[in-house]
């Protein structure tokens, strides 16, 4: 590697000549003489180039064969990190119960996506799949992990009464029928249910005084987490109904929501609206 570098150096420095040479000819100059002088003095150089530029042929076989080396060299460290990277984040998350599946660059933990944007040396954390991005952080298995335990506490360690929680969708149901004008029964899209229950959860002190600093955020995210996991259905004679999105139905993000099939599933189901019919 080192006489080539050399070689390099020598035709970097027989071109640059050249370069020079071509430079001092385009000059104008209007005394023949003169003119003379600096054709007969560059020309030399340009003739070295002639007598010389075949012994530095080799140069760009030799730079072919090393940019294969230099890229297999690259594919190997490549799968290397990727292999590590996913060892150290499974290990990491599974010490706090949650199991990594999937291959680079894509990865299921529980609910959540993590896709890995290798160009950007960044993952993003998704719930579901790629249904809401929640965060990203630097490709870094400890980094990543954190995000994930943050975000899972986040999601999870919400206060949860399923009782109280159907009663909510029940009277969130009703407001949504009587905003959109609506006949008890009808399908209400999730969307408008998601808003109605955001509206109807916030605490009171919001209710004296709506401000951001009092207000509650109930997202699409937790209106899913919460559905999963909740197993009543009926509320006095009353029974609650989610329809299943149609492929139409989920072109636009915001006419669905992906709801996991349990509180630690990477596997679910989209919903589009929602509804209680009345049961004998």
């Amino acid at each position: 590697m080192e006489e080539f570098l050399k070689k390099i150096e020598k035709y970097i420095l027989l071109l640059k000549n050249v370069q020079t040479a071509l430079k001092n000819i385009a000059k104008s100059e209007p005394d023949p003489n003169k003119r003379l002088i600096i054709l007969e003095k560059e020309i030399k150089k340009i003739e070295k180039f002639k007598l010389e530029y075949k012994l530095y042929e080799e140069i760009p076989i030799t730079l072919s064969s090393l940019y294969e080396d230099i890229n297999k060299e690259i594919d190997t460290l490549q799968g290397s990190i990727k292999t590590k990277f996913g060892s150290q984040l499974d290990s990491l998350l599974h010490a706090k119960g949650l199991n990594l599946s999937g291959n680079y660059p894509d990865y299921q933990a529980s609910f959540f996506t993590i896709k890995i944007h290798q160009h950007q040396k960044k993952a993003e954390i998704f719930y579901g799949p790629e249904f809401e991005s929640l965060a990203k952080s630097k490709l870094i298995p400890e980094d990543v992990a954190n995000v994930i335990f943050e975000e899972y506490e986040k999601i999870t360690q919400r206060a949860f009464n399923e009782e109280d929680y159907l009663h909510q969708l029940f009277e969130a149901y009703n407001l949504s029928l009587h905003r959109m004008n609506l006949t008890f029964g009808s399908d209400v899209p999730i969307g408008e249910i998601n808003c109605s229950l955001a509206f109807l959860l916030q605490s009171k002190k919001f209710r004296q005084n709506p401000k951001k600093a009092t207000f509650t955020e109930y997202d699409r995210v937790y209106l899913s987490y919460d559905l999963s996991r909740l197993k009543k259905r009926r509320i006095n004679n009353y029974e609650m109904k989610l329809t299943t999105a149609t492929r139409a139905q989920t072109r636009n993000r915001y006419d669905f929501i992906w709801i996991p099939l349990g509180i630690t599933s990477s596997e679910g189901k989209v919903i589009s609206g929602l509804k209680f019919i009345e049961v004998v």
